[in-house]
């Protein structure tokens, strides 16, 4: 045994202790293992008291590479905090912006499951060309506020049912009292008029006959209407005749839009629709996009576009056609349209 490992083991340092300080190699192993190089030390250090502290070393036993091992272990010591507190905090910062970024694509879906349902509640897709028009100009479906006169079916063949479902809120007007119930339902966050909207010359009382006949989509104020039905086959014995409530279509925008502003016109009251368009004062309360039943031709079994010079004397610009219905744009609309 060499002298200086004898003198290191009288001293009460054990050999492989000795060796791990001596080899490069397990120097670079111990400082991996800090607990047990943190405890040699601490023996190395009560060896080195015991025998006089650092004025008397043990004999073999290089004081000056104790220091400079007790130097790297400490430098050791902070890099490793450092690198760890740094660890922590990108781990955080990674953490935060995981949480972010997940939030923002539950927010996505949440918003696509809303849009990428049904294809569309309307009759020919109808709703889904306005929520497209709407977007353009910033209007989140959810943001919509609508206006729905001839309502009928809450859900189906609806032209504002897909806004109330992204969060979307507005009036339904219906003649007809059976689907006032059903609205509460499935619509309870919505206004809910119940009463005919008829021009100004068919309001001279606060009542009108209202024929509701077999096929719901073709009830009517109109006896002319009416008639067609039944040659056409869409009313029958169960129809029936209901005395209901006229209703003004300005004053309704005026009453409950006049602050928050019209984003969507649905108009669908067989045969009246043009009528009561000329009625309203689009200066005072535009709404952004109409929604207007195209008119029927009995002679070729077929809608047909019409003019509706209402709307063309406003500035609005008839944007689609999906044979049942047309789609008008404001001219505020027109000019922040861009593709």
């Amino acid at each position: 045994m060499p002298r200086s490992l004898a003198a290191l083991a009288q001293s009460g340092v054990s050999r492989t202790r000795w060796r791990f300080l001596t080899n490069p190699v397990r120097r670079l192993i111990f400082f991996l293992a800090r607990p047990y190089f943190a405890a040699l030390l601490r023996e190395i250090h009560r060896t080195s008291a015991s025998s006089g502290a650092r004025a008397e070393a043990p004999r073999g036993v290089d004081q000056k590479l104790i220091d400079t091992l007790v130097a790297q272990q400490h430098a050791l010591s902070d890099r490793l905090a450092t690198v760890e507190a740094q660890r922590v905090t990108r781990a955080r910062e990674e953490d935060e912006r995981a949480r972010e970024r997940e939030q923002a694509a539950q927010e996505r879906a949440r918003e696509l499951s809303r849009l990428e349902g049904p294809a569309s509640y309307s009759q020919a897709g109808e709703d889904r060309i306005c929520a497209y028009i709407l977007g353009r100009i910033g209007v989140a479906p959810g943001a919509v506020r609508y206006l729905d006169v001839g309502a009928a079916l809450p859900v189906g063949d609806n032209n504002t049912f897909l806004f109330y479902e992204a969060g979307g809120r507005g009036v339904l007007v219906e003649a007809d009292p059976e689907y006032v119930d059903q609205y509460a339902r499935e619509r309870p966050r919505d206004t809910v008029l119940q009463g005919a909207v008829v021009p100004a010359v068919l309001a001279a009382s606060e009542s009108i006959r209202f024929h509701r006949t077999v096929d719901r989509g073709w009830s009517t104020v109109l006896d002319e209407r009416a008639t067609l039905a039944r040659q056409l086959g869409k009313d029958g014995p169960g129809g029936e005749t209901l005395t209901v409530p006229t209703l003004a279509l300005g004053r309704i925008i005026e009453e409950h839009f006049s602050t928050t502003g019209l984003d969507l016109l649905s108009v669908d009251i067989e045969g009246l629709d043009a009528a009561v368009l000329d009625e309203i004062d689009f200066s005072a309360a535009a709404p952004q996009v109409v929604v207007v039943e195209n008119p029927f031709d009995t002679e070729t079994n077929r809608f047909t576009e019409s003019d509706l010079p209402a709307l063309r004397a406003a500035g609005y610009t008839r944007y689609a056609s999906t044979h049942i219905n047309a789609i008008w744009i404001s001219p505020r609309v027109a000019a922040r349209l861009t593709f």
